[in-house]
């Protein structure tokens, strides 16, 4: 459409040299399911070359988020000559996939999704983890394999501004 509305912005400070990229994360919570279709600009003070500023657009479903119960009856069953461990949990209503994190530190560690699936159970080898793992499972109303990632940010020779940029995804 005609349409050109910011869907979220960041400042982003750093240097980046001459015919480099960078990505950088925007946090958006949509507020209605449909597809659109969005794009990245960078704005620079000074910018000497528009003509590398702005992504390709980029087709995307956009689901709204929902609050979901988590699942209930998390069990975990472990081979012990594999060390493969099946994580199963009950299904939850409104749930179209769970999000499955790791980690060998649950209270100051960093959890790694290690699986996205519309099954109620997963196995994961344990060793590829850590001595210690714990698991938490995340019902969501996402469809697995829809994820995303493109290079918003791309330099040319440009004016410094104290290197800050402004970052706008937009969609059409």
């Amino acid at each position: 459409s005609d349409d050109d509305i910011e869907l979220a912005s960041t400042w982003v400070t750093g240097v980046i040299i001459p015919g480099a990229q960078a990505t950088h994360e925007i946090e958006w919570t949509p507020e209605t399911s449909e597809a659109m279709n969005i794009y990245g600009k960078v704005y620079l003070s000074g910018d000497e070359n528009h003509l590398n500023n702005t992504t390709s657009v980029m087709g995307v479903l956009v689901q709204t988020v929902q609050h979901l119960n988590p699942p209930e009856d998390v069990t975990i069953n472990i081979d012990p000559e594999t060390s493969i461990g099946t994580l199963s949990w009950g299904n939850v209503i409104g749930a179209n996939s769970y999000r499955v994190f790791a980690t060998t530190e649950p209270y100051n560690g960093e959890w790694q999704q290690i699986a996205h699936t519309a099954e109620t159970t997963v196995s994961a080898n344990l060793n590829d983890i850590g001595e210690k793992a714990f698991f938490k499972v995340q019902a969501s109303t996402a469809t697995p394999g829809l994820l995303m990632s493109t290079p918003l940010l791309d330099s040319s020779n440009n004016s410094d501004d104290n290197n800050r940029r402004s970052l706008r995804v937009r969609g059409e």
